[in-house]
């Protein structure tokens, strides 16, 4: 069982810089990354991730990319993710204090397996599921309704406790995005684009053209992953 992947990250239209990052085929983003793009494929078990930081200025970027890079250390076997949260958690506390600033990242993970798919989420970094004629958001939003305040994240405040789903895994597509792509376009938008097109480099690049569209008032990052 092999995986198709495409991920893509782009700073927007209106910000300066880009707090998001990614964990895809090992690679993680480094700071000032004004855009990235990689298609690829991968065997199972695999690991996909994106991070959306928060904090202004370089301090999303630095909690974005220490909780990417701890993913690096996850067994796709391991039984549970959360001492890996909190070891990126310290970590971007730790970070914080030192530079006097609140600092802080969602989290959208999948873990895929041959028999299943693993979701992991923290805060409003989301996953999609496209299988035959279903199509769903797979992952819930931890914010406070009507408003862009988040209930669970890492780093800032004291909730961060992932919620798990699980999928099947074989033939299906996902998406993992950060609310820069999932604020632009409706569900219905981002159903169309994972059907309409084949290929996952496809797919994600009208994705991130459709959002950049429609204003790209935040950073967007976001992969595609086929089973």
């Amino acid at each position: 069982m092999e995986i198709m992947y495409s991920a893509r990250s782009h700073v927007g239209i209106v910000r300066d810089n880009n707090e998001d990052n990614l964990f895809v085929g090992g690679i993680t983003l480094q700071p000032n990354t004004y855009s990235f793009s990689i298609n690829g494929r991968a065997d199972v078990p695999g690991i996909f991730a994106v991070c959306d930081g928060m904090g202004g200025e370089a301090n999303g970027e630095i909690a974005s990319l220490i909780m990417a890079e701890t993913l690096a250390e996850i067994d796709a076997q391991t039984e549970t993710i959360q001492p890996f949260i909190e070891k990126a958690h310290e970590a971007i506390d730790t970070e914080a204090k030192h530079r006097g600033a609140r600092m802080g990242t969602t989290l959208a993970l999948a873990i895929i397996t041959k028999k299943k798919i693993r979701c992991f989420n923290i805060g409003d970094s989301r996953i999609y599921f496209l299988r035959k004629k279903i199509f769903s958001q797979v992952t819930n939003d931890h914010k406070l309704e009507n408003t862009n305040k988040l209930t669970r994240c890492i780093g800032i405040g004291g909730a961060r406790e992932a919620q798990e789903y699980s999928l099947p895994s074989k033939k299906c597509r996902i998406l993992i995005c950060s609310d820069g792509l999932s604020d632009m376009l409706s569900a219905r938008e981002i159903e169309n684009a994972m059907r309409c097109n084949k290929k996952t480099a496809d797919a994600a690049n009208s994705l991130l053209k459709e959002a950049l569209e429609k204003g790209g008032k935040d950073n967007i990052t976001l992969i595609i992953t086929d089973t």
